[in-house]
């Protein structure tokens, strides 16, 4: 028997209803669970009245949509989210149902914007004191999850302005040892802006979505620090990114850290997994009455996975970001120099190493670097193509569209003893502030008119953990607050090691944590099973199908009015995982082993 129920109200099936359930694997397709359309008499009155008679030609009401649908056959249920209305006529209406991902997908579309959300936090970053309002110093001494928004300099480079400015001021005690500490030059909170971490903005827009983010698997890594930097000047964080569908913004977080959101059907709970992690402690499906028959699909196109393709963040314009990811052209010009062991200071001791046409790799740090001068006896370097593109033999490139920001602002701070050392700042091009003209004439209103939606500006990220965990030259520890985009921190005399985090955005370390380590899957070869089997499975579950282990990319259900109609068919892709991989293997209970519907190694069938 199958059952119906929109909104709670048990709907007439018609005598003909048949349909298809399908649910999808998001590590696969980003889809959940669905129905192909289903058509409902108007005719029926409680069909009518649940549609608020859509076929009278004089209604004016809203129609109801995006209700809660229930599908439920052979007591099972099959779906259980939210109904969608695609059409009606003069006497019948058709409809959808989705739920898990699918439902998130319908619910966001394509083109729902950030800016149009409800419920996201509206943080003004200050504390109201008696003398007036000023920026808090919670918010850059502290760090996620303590907090959940920073408030670190960022300068707007289209207006040559800092949003949050912080100054740093050095004092001198009565032995001329210098003293440092931070003080905010505008207590304006209109020129102030909270920096929200990533995985914070993550929880707040799947709050806004009306969803709970359960498991953030960014949070147990280093990533867990990067927050999301803007030259808006806005508290509201739905107007961050102008421009920005939520769909674009979550595909790039998936992107970026080879990610799957994946949505439970029941509780509406979020997970957000690393691929390379998508079946840990995956249940273990093991599927009976399999027909012999099966259908082996050899894929002829070369089909590039993402873990196969080249990887390259989206290029700059920049001298800033060209030195952080060398051009092809530049690498085929210069020079190139291995230096083995010794460090930088010690190598430019020597004239003859002086070379300014030169990329220099030292393997003292892991990284290419490139000389700039002498200042005195002090040499001047500086680190270059840490975001060099990761290259693969392959015919398709990915593009990042979420990029580390360019720490490419430089503030000189002279010495009481004449020397000077220089900190850099995030640079982020903004919209044009252009000032109203009192009294202006229409041409003169008309000349400086400009269009009142902003573009829609690049998403940058960078580390910040709060005041600086580094001694930069004079600069003491924990004095200031200090955005970081790699583990080292570069200031006007060099590179400093901060040994809190690892090379964060460099992709080459990216790949060796999420892209490159992945499941052992065979793509080449997909398998379509039929399977008269009762059950209702988790796509997402580890498959054991005639003694193999698969993974699904979908199941496809047909459903009358009765019941289920026949076999199931699906999907599925031979993967190679351990034991230990999915940890849900033989049961002991009652003294006795059940394995879920496969022989035991004694010839025991025992699954009764």
């Amino acid at each position: 028997m199958t059952e119906l129920y929109i909104d709670g109200v048990s709907v007439p099936l018609p005598a003909e209803f048949e349909i298809s359930v399908k649910h999808e694997n998001p590590f696969f397709t980003k889809n959940g669970e669905y129905t192909y359309d289903i058509e409902l008499s108007l005719n029926i009155p409680v069909v009518a009245q649940l549609y608020g008679f859509l076929n009278r030609l004089n209604k004016a009401d809203t129609v109801a949509t995006d209700r809660k649908a229930v599908l439920i056959a052979d007591n099972r249920v099959y779906i259980d989210g939210t109904e969608i209305i695609t059409g009606w006529s003069d006497t019948t209406v058709q409809i959808q149902l989705v739920s898990g991902n699918s439902q998130l997908n319908y619910l966001v579309g394509s083109d729902k914007l950030i800016s149009e959300l409800d419920n996201m936090p509206v943080t003004n970053p200050g504390v109201v004191a008696a003398d007036g309002w000023g920026p808090s110093y919670l918010h850059i001494t502290y760090e996620y999850p303590d907090i959940d928004y920073c408030i670190p300099n960022v300068y707007d480079s289209t207006n040559n302005l800092f949003i949050n400015d912080w100054e740093l001021i050095i004092r001198y005690s009565d032995n001329d040892t210098p003293v440092f500490f931070c003080s905010p030059v505008n207590e304006d909170e209109n020129n102030w802006a909270p920096m929200p971490y990533l995985c914070a903005y993550i929880k707040a827009l799947m709050t806004a979505l009306g969803y709970n983010l359960s498991y953030n698997a960014i949070e147990d890594t280093d990533w867990k620090l990067l927050c999301l930097l803007h030259v808006q000047k806005t508290h509201d964080w739905s107007q961050i990114f102008p421009q920005w569908t939520v769909k674009e913004f979550l595909d790039a977080v998936e992107q970026l850290f080879n990610a799957r959101f994946v949505i439970n059907k029941k509780t509406k709970d979020v997970k957000l997994v690393f691929n390379n992690q998508y079946y840990l402690n995956a249940p273990v499906a093991y599927v009976s009455l399999v027909l012999d028959e099966y259908k082996v699909e050899c894929d002829d196109e070369d089909v590039e996975r993402y873990d196969e393709a080249s990887l390259r963040y989206s290029e700059s314009s920049t001298t800033y970001g060209k030195l952080r990811c060398i051009p092809d052209a530049v690498h085929g010009r210069a020079q190139h120099y291995g230096v083995i062991g010794m460090p930088a200071d010690m190598f430019f001791s020597y004239e003859e190493n002086r070379r300014t046409d030169t990329i220099f790799s030292f393997t003292a740090y892991a990284r290419s670097l490139i000389y700039k001068g002498m200042d005195g006896d002090k040499p001047i370097y500086e680190f270059v193509d840490q975001f060099k593109p990761l290259k693969r033999d392959s015919t398709e490139t990915i593009e990042m569209t979420i990029r580390p920001v360019e720490l490419s602002h430089e503030i000189e701070y002279p010495m009481q003893d004449k020397s000077k050392f220089s900190l850099f700042f995030p640079a982020i091009g903004g919209d044009t502030i252009k000032e109203e003209i009192e009294g202006a004439s229409v041409l003169e209103l008309i000349e400086n008119a400009t269009d009142t939606q902003p573009s829609k500006p690049n998403i940058y990220v960078g580390y910040f953990a709060g005041l600086n965990k580094a001694a930069l030259g004079p600069l003491t520890l924990n004095n200031f607050p200090l955005v970081m985009n790699d583990c080292y921190i570069h200031y006007s005399h060099g590179e400093v090691l901060y040994n809190g985090i690892n090379d964060i955005l460099a992709l080459d370390y990216m790949n060796g944590k999420l892209y490159n380590n992945a499941y052992d899957i065979d793509y080449k070869n997909p398998v379509e099973f039929t399977s008269y089997d009762n059950n209702v499975f988790d796509v997402n579950s580890v498959f054991v199908i005639n003694n193999k282990r698969y993974v699904c990319e979908y199941i496809e259900y047909k459903i009358d009015k009765h019941g289920r109609a026949g076999a199931w068919t699906g999907k599925f892709y031979p993967i190679k995982i351990s034991d230990t991989e999915t940890y849900q293997r033989w049961i002991l209970s009652d003294g006795k082993f059940r394995d879920g519907g496969v022989w035991l190694d004694n010839g025991r069938w025992l699954d009764n």
